[in-house]
């Protein structure tokens, strides 16, 4: 027999706190990273560009937030998830190398100065869902704000959003990783192109600064 709603519910919520304290990677100290195969994009913007991850976070929702209409998934959280975090610098490094391997900028610098600024925000969400055998939804959100290195002009805003959903078997305590991992790189590949497609970058070439 099918227990209870509020006992379902409770189950969801054990089940989702199971899930963010196992030790999934170096005893949940590091960031879920992994290398995605990138696939280049054939509209290289002719500046070069900085990669700033300014916010990271990771947050439950309410089972069942992500099949609402409702975009505003931050007002459907329940718990913050530190542990799908981790350390902020790998993840820098890590959309860095994807910015790279995808070639959306001439070149991606760190230490000398370049044309644009990108100041990237990712929010991860998890929703436990609405079936009793726990299968969760990954949802990101990837939000970059575009600026001309030096003076701070604004270049542009734009979104990305990636979803993964599928079970995590109790034999496969990696799989939150790579549902992470896919939701991220889906966010990704959605913002990035839609950068790659704004005109207004790719008016200059060569490393000519933007005016």
């Amino acid at each position: 027999m099918m227990p209870p709603t509020s006992t379902r519910h409770a189950i969801r919520r054990t089940g989702l706190m199971a899930l963010v304290c196992v030790p999934l990677w170096a005893g949940c100290a590091h960031a879920p990273v992994t290398t995605m195969p990138v696939v280049p994009t054939t509209t290289t913007l002719p500046q070069t560009a900085k990669v700033h991850l300014t916010e990271m976070g990771a947050y439950a929702v309410e089972p069942g937030a992500t099949m609402q209409a409702d975009p505003n998934l931050q007002n459907r959280v329940t718990s913050e998830l530190d542990t799908l975090t981790g350390d902020a610098g790998l993840w820098e490094r890590f959309i860095a190398e994807y910015v790279s391997g995808r070639r959306t900028f001439e070149r991606v610098v760190t230490e000398e100065q370049a044309d644009v600024d990108l100041r990237l925000r990712v929010t991860i969400y998890v929703d436990p869902s609405v079936e009793l055998d726990f299968e969760p939804v990954y949802v990101a959100r990837a939000e970059a704000t575009l600026l001309e290195d030096g003076s701070g002009r604004l270049l542009g805003d734009y979104r990305g959003f990636g979803k993964a959903p599928g079970s995590v078997p109790s034999t496969e305590s990696r799989e939150p990783h790579a549902l992470v991992n896919r939701a991220l790189q889906g966010a990704l590949s959605d913002l990035f192109g839609k950068l790659e497609s704004d005109g207004r970058l790719a008016v200059r070439r060569g490393t000519a600064r933007l005016r």
